[in-house]
């Protein structure tokens, strides 16, 4: 009898399966790693990983998104709703998933002026560690747009997200019991109308992060955003922290910021990067062992990566990674040692790509590439955020896209230390 061995451990991932911008899609958790994805219809779909014996579980689907649906008016793949996974302190499995705004029947929007599609929608699993069943709990708005989980070291649980379409606030929900309620949704960055411009408003993208003594660290980069015209028109990156302890914000130079936060404001006190019109993106930040933040955002047209750090009471001059791919996205890792590391994806110049980790060891300087994960001169890919508390044997994961096909099924891999890991039988 033959066993069946693959390199992916799922096959029914759909479109844009995985992305660092909802994150965590996975997380270890006692022996296990689970990894949640868009599937089918763009539903929440999750597998689990067993360390100790090597077996696989799933795919169970775990959530039904309103989006994707046949009959329905969506004229394409909408990707917006994938899922963002949390394991917390007692072992269940939460995601939040399936909003692009929300869809007309909400009513309004308390915290912005566009519709959208879909519904936010926060499920759990029925026992703690099993995967098998969930249930919904109706305590997250339903008007949630790029889902983010972080949960602190004493165990609170914040989601992050942006509360509508486009032209919408950016606020959090904050939960004390494990995710079974959570506070009201509360702004922090603004949406405004511009005087200076003729139907057109401030928006944003911005991705969070735990850092350390209740703080969470968060990059973001503005959006202007036509009522009329939708334009990939993302300018200048910024970056703030959030101390949740004294319900404070503050800049890198510790300066404390007024909340919610309006462009001008950011501009002013958070601004990290002046592109100049040319085009930014969201990426991800982290800190040093000093507590001083590292920005990665990708720049121009390309999509390139490149890296700053604030040193000496200032940014450093943006440092783009490597020219040797296009359309870049991934995350960092900085070491005890001062070492830095960059799991990227990107694109060959025509055909192909690769998933590689890049290494600096002079603070950002320069860099080398470490380690390729994974390469093809027809296959392209794409990267998760990094594993949430990551085993050393499951730290990223990624999808295959084949740019000469149309078809949007997916396969899926998880990559540690020991390299892809596999699925038998």
């Amino acid at each position: 009898m033959t066993v069946a061995v693959s390199d992916h451990f799922a096959d029914n991932g759909f479109s844009a399966v995985v992305d660092p911008l909802q994150h965590p899609c996975a997380q270890y958790f006692n022996g296990r790693t689970y990894i949640s994805y868009q599937g089918p219809l763009e539903d929440a779909y999750v597998c689990a990983y067993d360390h100790r014996s090597g077996s696989w579980e799933g795919p169970v689907l775990a959530g039904v998104s309103l989006m994707g649906k046949p009959g329905s008016d969506q004229k394409k793949v909408d990707n917006h709703g994938r899922p963002a996974l949390l394991v917390d302190d007692e072992g269940y499995v939460h995601l939040a998933f399936g909003g692009h705004g929300g869809h007309d029947g909400l009513g309004g929007n308390p915290f912005g002026v566009t519709r959208g599609r879909g519904e936010q929608t926060h499920v759990i699993t029925d026992r703690p560690e099993d995967i098998s069943s969930w249930s919904v709990l109706e305590n997250v708005s339903k008007r949630g747009t790029y889902s983010q989980f972080v949960k602190m070291d004493n165990g609170e649980i914040f989601l992050f997200y942006r509360h509508g379409g486009h032209k919408s606030d950016w606020v959090i929900q904050r939960s004390t019991d494990n995710g079974r309620t959570f506070t009201a949704a509360r702004p922090y960055l603004k949406h405004n109308l511009r005087s200076d411009m003729e139907g057109v408003r401030d928006s944003w993208y911005m991705w969070f992060t735990r850092q350390r003594d209740g703080i969470v660290g968060c990059m973001y980069v503005y959006h202007l955003c036509s009522d009329t015209d939708h334009q990939p028109t993302r300018y200048n990156v910024y970056y703030m922290t959030w101390d949740t302890v004294l319900d404070s914000w503050t800049n890198a130079a510790g300066d404390t910021l007024p909340i919610p936060l309006s462009r001008s404001e950011a501009d002013q006190l958070t601004r990290v990067v002046d592109s100049q019109g040319n085009r930014c993106n969201h990426c991800v930040c982290k800190i040093d062992d000093d507590g001083n933040p590292l920005v990665l955002f990708r720049y121009g047209q390309p999509a390139r990566i490149r890296f700053t750090r604030w040193r000496n009471g200032s940014w450093t001059e943006p440092v783009e990674i490597t020219d040797t791919v296009v359309r870049q996205d991934g995350d960092m890792v900085v070491e005890d040692s001062g070492v830095i590391r960059v799991i990227m994806h990107g694109n060959h110049e025509g055909s192909g790509g690769e998933v590689a980790w890049w290494r600096s060891e002079d603070g950002g300087e320069s860099w080398e590439k470490e380690q390729t994960v994974a390469e093809s001169d027809q296959i392209r890919y794409h990267v998760s955020a990094l594993v949430n508390d990551a085993h050393p044997d499951g730290q990223i994961v990624f999808y295959e896209i084949d740019p000469h096909s149309d078809e949007e099924n997916r396969q899926l891999y998880l990559w540690g230390d020991s390299g892809l890991v596999q699925r038998v039988g």
